[in-house]
């Protein structure tokens, strides 16, 4: 039985086509699937300036020898990965992470060296990447200032390198002690903390 020439190139035309489908899928597919290299966590000031160990024990004194401290339970940092993403896709989440608790809360956050986060307790600040005098602020995130010393004395310790973070206490709630202050100081992380509206001063030991 002869077959007819319109049902055969009918045939042939539709195998094309769905070889042609096929075959732009796969290109879509090749195209929006890629796999980037993502470097792990490299921030020499980050690392200067916030040097905290795993299992360090950081203790806080005021003027009347009370006692506060903060137990390092989390030093991370993002590795070097191979990260297989669709081409509109997420990209390296490039970060470090310093976690602590005991009388006081401590979480510190650094997006790709471009983005700090530092909370103690209700004291919430948020910059841009550290430079030489700290923790570079920017203005439009919160209502805070900074104030960088080469050399600052607290309870009669000195300590070089300074850099005073300071919330504005206009919107605290009053009768109630909160954190407003915080001294950080190059190779020594947090060194001070200030409350408000005791002006209670504690100091690391």
């Amino acid at each position: 039985m002869q077959r007819s020439p319109v049902k055969t190139r009918f045939r042939f035309t539709f195998w094309v086509m769905i070889a042609l489908v096929a075959f732009t899928v796969l290109q879509v597919f090749t195209f929006c699937s890629r796999t980037i290299s993502c470097p792990a966590f490299s921030d020499a000031a980050f690392d200067a300036w916030l040097p905290y160990q795993q299992g360090q024990l950081l203790v806080f004194i005021n003027n009347r020898q009370q006692k506060d401290s903060i137990l390092i339970e989390v030093v991370e940092r993002s590795a070097a990965a191979e990260l297989r993403t669709g081409y509109n896709g997420p990209g390296c989440h490039i970060y470090a992470d310093i976690r602590g608790k005991g009388n006081l809360f401590l979480n510190i956050h650094n997006q790709e060296a471009k983005a700090v986060r530092l909370i103690l307790e209700d004291f919430n600040f948020s910059g841009g990447a550290i430079g030489d005098s700290g923790i570079r602020y920017i203005p439009e995130i919160d209502s805070y200032k900074t104030g960088y010393y080469q050399r600052h004395i607290l309870q009669a310790q000195t300590f070089n390198n300074v850099e005073l973070l300071e919330k504005d206490t206009t919107g605290l709630k009053g009768g109630e002690e909160h954190i407003y202050r915080v001294y950080l100081s190059r190779e020594n992380g947090i060194i001070a903390y200030e409350r408000y509206p005791s002006h209670d001063l504690w100091v690391k030991q």
